[in-house]
């Protein structure tokens, strides 16, 4: 398994083997101001997601990428 954050300017960066990877996708936006849900995770309420939620799953997504040894890869889901 490989993961990567998004920065607020839309780019990425992933370290991951060569091979094939089905992928899902998360998208919530911050916490507010002075809300720490790692202070609080009981209080804290995740605010509902920026994309469709069959993206969040790697069994619902249908989203599917190969990284390749020989080359610089550059990958970019297009969602709705």
């Amino acid at each position: 398994m490989a993961g990567a954050s998004i920065n607020a300017g839309g780019g990425y960066s992933l370290n991951a083997l060569a091979g094939k990877y089905r992928v899902a996708v998360t998208a919530i936006p911050p916490p507010p101001p002075g809300v720490n849900p790692m202070q609080d995770p009981d209080g804290y309420v995740p605010p509902a997601s920026l994309i469709p939620t069959k993206y969040n799953r790697i069994s619902t997504s249908g989203l599917t990428v190969e990284v390749k040894a020989s080359a610089k890869n550059t990958i970019d889901l297009d969602l709705p």
